[in-house]
């Protein structure tokens, strides 16, 4: 039987990759993003079976009505990643860029996440899974609502989980934790290590799907980061 799977946030970097490896693994995909065009080129070099749809999860109200259409394309979902995000590094303090991340990466990602609670739970099965980031695990002095929104992704991912768990439901709930990948989001930036290129990462991302996962680092070495950084003392964390 045909396995359907939606990638939000698929025109570029991770989303993109991973549209790519379920595609190859044989997955019917749909693919929701800002940027139509970029959808359109990758259409173009994958297959006309691709669903696409123009989704900005900061407009929540169009992009839950282009996921049911996607849905519909597809004839239903097994899959759905949640791969859209902005970062606020080069951004800094200012209050427009701070409410933008919040719009994306909370608000939006919080529309599509319980949009797919609901739809797993009237179908009866399904798997969430949505990108959050190894510095989930601690405030962030380069971007502190960066990293206060994938605070927030992985705590609602880890509630849903706790949900599904106490009503019973069969249905797979993924926190997908990325170090540095080599993406529009980090160029630039000089402090990197550790880097993978955005295939690899999605590689790893469809293998702790399969293996049906609750928290999965990428690479495997950020999981030592990130119990370093809950670690330090604060005196010491703070001079990072």
């Amino acid at each position: 039987m045909e396995k359907r799977a939606i990638v939000i946030g698929g025109s570029s970097g991770i989303g993109r990759a991973l549209v790519r490896e379920l595609h190859a693994q044989g997955y019917r995909v749909g693919v929701g993003a800002r940027r139509y065009p970029l959808l359109e080129d990758l259409r173009s070099q994958l297959s006309e079976d691709l669903a696409i749809q123009q989704v900005d999860v900061a407009d929540r109200n169009t992009a839950l009505q282009a996921l049911d259409r996607l849905v519909a394309e597809l004839g239903g979902l097994d899959i759905i990643i949640v791969a859209a995000g902005v970062g606020g590094e080069h951004g800094g303090m200012q209050w427009e860029n701070q409410q933008h991340i919040i719009d994306v990466n909370v608000s939006g990602l919080t529309a599509i996440l319980n949009w797919a609670y609901h739809y797993f739970s009237e179908r009866g099965r399904g798997h969430i899974v949505a990108i959050s980031s190894v510095l989930a695990v601690r405030g962030n002095r380069h971007s502190p609502a960066y990293s206060a929104s994938k605070a927030f992704a992985s705590h609602y991912l880890q509630g849903l989980r706790q949900r599904v768990h106490r009503e019973k439901k069969p249905m797979l709930i993924t926190d997908i934790r990325p170090g540095f990948v080599d993406t529009e989001m980090v160029q630039g930036r000089k402090d990197m290590f550790w880097v993978t290129s955005p295939e690899k990462a999605a590689k790893l991302i469809f293998h702790a799907v399969q293996k049906q996962k609750s928290c999965a680092y990428i690479t495997g070495r950020w999981r030592l980061v990130a119990w370093l950084m809950r670690l330090l003392p604060e005196r010491l964390y703070k001079r990072l």
